[in-house]
């Protein structure tokens, strides 16, 4: 089952990872806070990209066939139909005030 994570709430990643899901995959965009999602990705050993554009995205899933679960959790990226279709589920978590 291949599960992505794409944004810079490294909390959800952590709960991923605390809740024992195998990440296949995280893409990042350049700000100050993907940092510290680079950072559990390294201490977990869980592949990463930094990527721009939507492009980015579609190259750096070339690999799967298909996405089983791509979780969202504050990305500014928007995501296109051709990438929609590779995933089986997506859940969007928006960050708040």
């Amino acid at each position: 089952m291949t599960k992505i994570f794409l944004g810079f709430q490294q909390v959800i990643l952590q709960q991923m990872i605390e809740k024992g899901w195998k990440v296949d995959l995280v893409l990042l965009e350049n700000n100050s806070l993907s940092k510290y999602v680079q950072t559990t990705c390294e201490e977990h050993k869980i592949p990463y990209k930094y990527i721009k554009t939507m492009d980015d995205i579609l190259e750096s899933t070339l690999q799967y066939n298909q996405i089983d679960i791509c979780i969202v959790g504050g990305f500014g990226v928007i995501l296109k139909n051709d990438f929609i279709k590779k995933c089986s589920n997506i859940i969007n978590f928006h960050p708040a005030d």
